[in-house]
């Protein structure tokens, strides 16, 4: 009976996070890792012949995907439920990772914590991370699942499939050894060296898991592209933030951390709304104070639940990070916090959830506060939906035959899946006076004049940076027609651009 009601709870959060991410606007990083699935669904299972970034997402999101395609083929709609899948399956991990050995209030008081928490994607930014691939969710999952197994089979199970699924996760995301490898191997290092016992035994294994998954994974990615997989073109940089700029980092980051726990109500109108947003900020509170408490116990030499060891130590390497380094530069940077919210709300349940437990009117009012905070999943289901470009760009194009073509990043691959495949761009940028291509998120084989024959060139003029007319006109010449739909400039050329002098690829 408890796991009929658990797959029926599984199942209504997938189609409420289904609803929820109508209201996501696609673009072509989510449209490329479709494309990605679908290569792999046709064989080419290390990417032959693709440049990638230093986060390859190769065994998390695109291998997600690759079920989405099998069973809806080439379209965007597999962009909407994968994530929606992926995010229901980390909110079920995170509670039943909440969960130690009570039953009865203890029990549905930790798992309303967390759903509370975490159920329930704040409006706005949060919505937009929680809900799209490449955006770090499925590494949170399968970082939490490892817990999970650590924390609940024997070692001689619990091991291999953690080593598993870390090796897996810090394969296709580096994030995944910041909070998962290195929160681990730092936790269970010191555990052994404190106690260097017998009882020490598992510590130990644990420390050499989380050490060989992180070099296993790093020997993996090098023997795929000596192995001619794909090639990271754009490895990761890491630097420190300026001094300059500390400061507006610092204020950057609380604001990240109030959207993440949808309590960022400064700016906003005196009101019901700013209520709801003061309101979430008990939750963000409460986190801080067990992360707190759980420090200073540390400080007095009070060691106990690995678990919950592992999850502070995560949070604050994950939250030192983004202090100290560039990555945060702009509201969309919320998605490299997306794990605080999950870590923090395991630990507010497993953790807090014990503290409240002594009280019986905190007891009731954590429950009261936890099933107001999930009151908020009936307006984020009814937010308005948000219209996915292209619109007509994709039908003119197939009314008129043209079947492959050149353009921006940002509109190439969103064509491609918006039209099924029927139609190619792939992405091109200047060089010089000519042009070549945009080696992020693409294939050599789409720029090989012998496959492929390029005879339009699309042009977004809505977005940022879009390549010019006349740059396009001076590197392969005047085009044979230009037309105008729906915000976009296409032009027309009777050759195949691919072999003109103006490419340089």
């Amino acid at each position: 009976m408890v796991v009929a009601i658990s797959l029926v709870g599984l199942a209504g959060l997938v189609r409420a996070y289904v609803r929820m991410s109508q209201r996501v606007s696609l673009d072509s990083d989510q449209y490329t890792i479709i494309l990605q699935a679908q290569e792999l669904l046709h064989g080419n299972l290390l990417l032959h012949h693709w440049w990638v970034p230093g986060d390859n997402f190769l065994t998390t999101d695109i291998a997600f995907h690759t079920i989405g395609v099998a069973f809806l083929g080439l379209q965007p709609a597999v962009g909407r439920y994968e994530p929606a899948v992926v995010y229901a399956l980390t909110v079920a991990t995170a509670v039943l990772l909440a969960q130690t050995n009570n039953r009865g209030m203890a029990r549905w008081l930790r798992m309303l914590i967390v759903l509370a928490l975490t159920a329930v994607p704040a409006a706005g930014i949060s919505v937009e991370s929680a809900l799209r691939a490449g955006y770090h969710v499925s590494t949170i999952f399968l970082v939490l699942l490892s817990l999970l197994l650590i924390d609940r089979l024997p070692a001689r199970w619990s091991l291999p499939l953690a080593f598993v699924l870390l090796t897996q996760a810090q394969f296709a995301d580096p994030l995944g050894t910041v909070i998962g490898a290195l929160p681990l191997a730092v936790v269970t290092g010191l555990r052994w060296w404190r106690h260097r016992t017998g009882r020490s035994m598992l510590d130990r294994q644990l420390f050499l898991v989380a050490l060989l998954s992180a070099v296993v994974a790093r020997l993996a990615e090098r023997a795929v592209s000596a192995a001619g997989g794909f090639q990271v073109s754009t490895p990761l940089q890491l630097a420190f933030v300026s001094l300059d700029d500390l400061p507006k980092h610092t204020l950057l980051l609380l604001r990240l951390l109030l959207e993440l726990f949808g309590a960022n109500f400064f700016g906003q109108p005196v009101g019901r709304h700013a209520a709801g947003l003061i309101l979430h900020g008990f939750g963000l509170l409460f986190v801080a104070a067990v992360i707190w408490i759980v420090i200073r116990r540390w400080r007095r030499g009070e060691f106990g639940d690995r678990t919950v060891e592992v999850l502070v130590t995560g949070s604050l390497i994950l939250l030192g990070a983004l202090f100290f380094s560039t990555y945060v530069i702009d509201p969309t940077s919320i998605r490299y916090a997306m794990p605080i919210l999950f870590f923090g709300a395991v630990l507010a349940a497993r953790q807090g959830a014990d503290w409240l437990l002594s009280d019986r009117r905190l007891t009731v009012a954590t429950a009261a506060l936890s099933l107001l905070y999930l009151a908020f999943f009936w307006p984020a289901l009814n937010t308005p939906t948000v219209p996915n470009r292209p619109s007509q760009i994709v039908p003119w194009l197939q009314s008129h035959r043209l079947r492959y073509g050149i353009g921006g990043y940002w509109a190439a691959n969103s064509v491609t899946v918006e039209s099924g495949g029927s139609v190619q761009v792939s992405a091109v940028v200047p060089e010089g006076q000519r042009f070549g291509p945009y080696r992020w998120l693409s294939k050599s084989d789409w720029y090989d004049p012998r496959e492929r024959r390029a005879n339009f060139a699309l042009i977004d003029t809505r977005l940022p940076g879009a390549v010019p007319e006349t740059q396009l006109e001076q590197a392969f010449g005047a085009p044979r027609e230009i037309d105008q739909v729906d915000g976009y400039v296409i032009l027309i050329w009777d050759k195949n651009l691919l072999n003109d002098p103006g490419w340089s690829g």
